[in-house]
């Protein structure tokens, strides 16, 4: 275990990335698929029976695949065939290989790995995406200078945060006015309830000139809680500044005139499904909720709240 340290669990993941990488990059190059799920299967497989042997690692092999793939092998059959050179060669001509030279076995790895390397890709996700370069040029430096192991953590890394950075600032659009409609772009979960808080609180409670607000759920599916907290929080600072509020949920037929209502309607939330909806309901924003048919609906009951 003190040999061994953070390789105990970066070893698995370095084998199971190489082995995807290469199985990848292959099917690619002839048309076939590779089956993750199979491919970790047959890899935990492989390397459980192997440790009854003590053997090395079981992964895939970028130099050996390259030079089967030169070679023309199509089979399975081609590793019977290598498996039985190399142990011909570890019985009868062992002493043999000291005198061959390392560079000359390095030349024969580097020209079959060659082929494999893309350079266009800088250039190509340049055009396409730069944000992609980011954990690619990343790992490429990183596993020169610091090791493959070390490489790979930090890309994945890297990749966690790009992953992770739309849902902490998801997009979201205002049509500020004297009524302000605010449209969720993307969809809400934990990371990105404080940001909607400020978001809301900056657009809307602090400023004077807004009297109502519609929050858009069109694209949204489902609230994670914090959301729902950061929307009864941003509720009760909007109530705060204005003195009254009232709910109103767009969903449906209407069953309540919002314009009958005594408290006047300042906040409405519309576009949403019916979970959203009974999530709304079950968070207790308070006795009045009210239900209109759109965001037409919407409009005309918040204009008419101000007569």
């Amino acid at each position: 275990m003190d040999i061994l340290g953070v390789g105990i669990a970066i070893v698995p993941l370095i084998g199971f990335l190489e082995a995807i990488a290469i199985g990848k990059g292959f099917g690619r190059q002839n048309g076939y698929k590779v089956e993750p799920n199979q491919e970790l299967i047959a890899l935990g497989s492989c390397n459980v029976l192997g440790s009854f042997f003590s053997s090395y690692p079981v992964t895939g092999s970028f130099s050996r695949t390259s030079i089967n793939n030169q070679s023309g092998v199509k089979t399975q059959a081609g590793n019977l065939v290598t498996g039985t050179l190399v142990i011909m060669s570890l019985l009868f001509i062992t002493p043999a290989f000291q005198y061959i030279p390392k560079a000359a076995l390095a030349a024969v790895i580097i020209s079959a790995v060659f082929n494999m390397m893309n350079f266009r890709i800088f250039l190509q996700l340049w055009k396409l995406n730069k944000l992609d370069l980011l954990p690619l040029s990343a790992t490429f430096i990183s596993s020169l200078f610091l090791g493959v192991a070390y490489g790979t953590l930090i890309g994945i890394g890297i990749d966690l945060l790009i992953l992770l950075y739309p849902s902490a600032r998801p997009q979201i659009k205002f049509d500020l006015g004297t009524i302000t409609v605010v449209h969720l772009l993307q969809g809400l979960f934990y990371p990105s309830a404080e940001f909607i808080q400020d978001k809301l609180t900056s657009e809307i409670v602090m400023n004077p000139k807004v009297e109502g607000a519609i929050i858009d759920f069109d694209r949204i599916t489902n609230l994670d809680y914090s959301i729902i907290v950061a929307l009864k929080d941003f509720v009760a600072a909007f109530q705060k500044s204005r003195g009254s509020i009232d709910i109103a949920s767009i969903k449906g037929t209407p069953s309540d005139n919002l314009v009958a209502r005594q408290v006047p309607v300042i906040i409405v939330f519309t576009g949403m499904n019916e979970t959203i909806e009974n999530q709304l309901k079950q968070a207790e924003f308070g006795d009045a909720v009210a239900f209109c048919a759109d965001m037409n609906t919407a409009l005309s009951s918040l204009a008419s709240s101000y007569d």
